[in-house]
């Protein structure tokens, strides 16, 4: 279910990846990975407390999940949190060492005073 909820996301069919993952969710409510597609799911509709809940929710399952702690450190940076994406996305890199996304997000803070809040982060986000 997982691997149909990654091509329908990739697709860009968020109403199907989201019945896979509701699917998924019932059968194994732990996986990490479902809260964060949930979560990419949720910010592309623009319900950012939703997806940082389903982010902070994969990290609670699993402190190291690398792809929760970069989406919600770009989630934070598209809120004009600059310190919170900051720690969230050295995290990642600590975990993930010389990953070129997290690298440019964490220049994208550095360069934070320069974006404005319609920079189209949430395309960047990964399952």
């Amino acid at each position: 279910m997982l691997c149909g909820a990654r091509v329908a996301l990739a697709q860009g069919d968020d109403p199907r990846a989201e019945n896979y993952l509701k699917r998924a969710v019932a059968l194994q409510p732990f996986i990490d990975t479902i809260f964060v597609n949930m979560g990419v799911i949720e910010w592309r509709r623009g319900n950012l407390p939703y997806a940082e809940a389903n982010f902070r929710y994969a990290l609670m399952l699993n402190p190291n999940k690398v792809e929760a702690l970069y989406n919600l450190g770009l989630l934070h940076l598209s809120l004009g949190r600059k310190a919170h994406a900051e720690a969230a996305l050295r995290r990642a890199l600590a975990l993930r060492p010389g990953s070129p996304e997290i690298q440019r997000a964490l220049q994208k803070c550095r360069d934070a005073d320069d974006m404005t809040r319609e920079d189209p982060l949430h395309d960047e986000a990964f399952p």
